[in-house]
């Protein structure tokens, strides 16, 4: 059967002040109504149906992901003491769900997605359960077309076909290919040469294979991994948190991208087009709100003279007011207000890990 774990367990500081530690941006209602955990969540309905689904997050995030999706049990939390990157909590989930379906199929999917086409999304995963159901060595990728030659994303190189008599090559239909290589995230000049090839798709993040497949490859290419799963499997993690939570704590951080995926004897990626973008900075979300006649995205109360290309988010009891100001992302909550120039991550992320270290000597 096909199952869904979903990685909930980020921080989002380049979302701060909206996005904190204790509360961060997948449990924020950043593009829409819905938060992005609930997005995702709603994403999977008719095809994953919610007691197959598990979340893996941090045991402080528990309260939010139970009151955000109340139709999901404590037992479908997968809860972290700490973080340790993708390949331990993707471990113990494909360990967990393997007692209960030793046939299982896993779509892994992050909780800070965009997807704009979800039928097209769906029939993608789709796409990629029935390879690894033909296939079970096969661990499969979701590769979005690119739609800019972007450089905040790894690419996936295509090869050909996995299934020879599949010989569609528009990109309105998805296709599984060989995976023939990564490439880390390129510069701009790197990133317009791989989409004039047409043989490059984004890296989405978003997986699927078979519980046990996962579970060998990780076994002969990080045998500490699995000896601490071993042991971690042993304990009951809902009648022995302490116990559990100490020897989980004993995995080495680690992504899956190493501990797995550069080690499988075989890999195949979906190309499809469903409007994929992943959510990690205001410049990213600024992509998916509606924009006024001199380019800013505003949220909340607001009154300008002069404004242009601004990224401007308040609340409806807070008023922000700008007069001859261009290119700037100015955030308000309750704790904090941010003014910095619209691009600039890089200092974003060095400013909150200042504005944190000053917190921590703060009375």
């Amino acid at each position: 059967m096909l199952h869904a774990v979903i990685l909930a367990g980020g921080s989002g500081v380049r979302f701060w002040p909206v996005s904190q530690r204790n509360h961060p941006k997948q449990f924020l209602a950043l593009a829409g109504e819905q938060t992005l955990l609930q997005q995702t969540m709603e994403r999977l309905a008719g095809l994953v149906p919610p007691e197959r689904v598990l979340i893996s997050t941090r045991e402080a995030f528990q309260p939010l992901v139970l009151s955000q999706l109340p139709e999901l049990s404590s037992g479908q939390l997968l809860l972290e003491p700490a973080p340790r990157d993708t390949a331990p909590c993707l471990a113990v989930a494909a360990a967990l769900i393997a007692q209960r379906d030793p046939e299982a199929t896993l779509v892994i999917l992050p909780s800070d997605h965009m997807i704009e086409d979800v039928p097209a999304f769906q029939q993608a995963l789709q796409l990629a359960s029935h390879t690894v159901h033909e296939h079970p060595d096969c661990m499969v990728l979701i590769g979005a077309v690119p739609a800019s030659p972007a450089t905040g994303y790894g690419y996936v190189e295509m090869g050909l076909h996995l299934n020879s008599e599949a010989a569609d090559d528009s990109t309105a239909s998805p296709s599984v290919h060989q995976v023939r290589s990564f490439r880390e995230k390129p510069d701009l000049a790197t990133a317009k040469e791989y989409l004039s090839t047409g043989s490059f798709l984004w890296s989405c993040g978003i997986f699927v294979w078979k519980a046990k497949t996962f579970l060998d490859v990780l076994s002969k290419s990080a045998p500490d991994l699995s000896a601490v799963l071993d042991e971690l499997m042993a304990i009951d993690r809902l009648q022995a948190p302490a116990a559990w939570n100490e020897v989980f704590l004993k995995f080495r951080a680690i992504s899956v991208d190493y501990a797995v995926l550069e080690h499988a004897p075989r890999l195949g990626v979906v190309r499809a087009s469903f409007g994929w973008d992943d959510l990690g900075s205001w410049e990213a979300t600024a992509r998916h709100l509606p924009h006024d006649t001199h380019a800013n995205v505003i949220r909340g109360q607001h009154v300008g003279r002069e404004t242009a290309n601004c990224i401007i988010h308040s609340t409806d009891q807070h008023l922000i007011a700008t007069c001859g100001v261009e290119d700037l992302v100015i955030v308000h909550t309750p704790e904090a207000t941010l003014i910095a120039r619209r691009g600039d991550e890089a200092g974003l992320k060095a400013l909150v890990a200042e504005v944190e270290k000053r917190q921590a000597v703060l009375p």
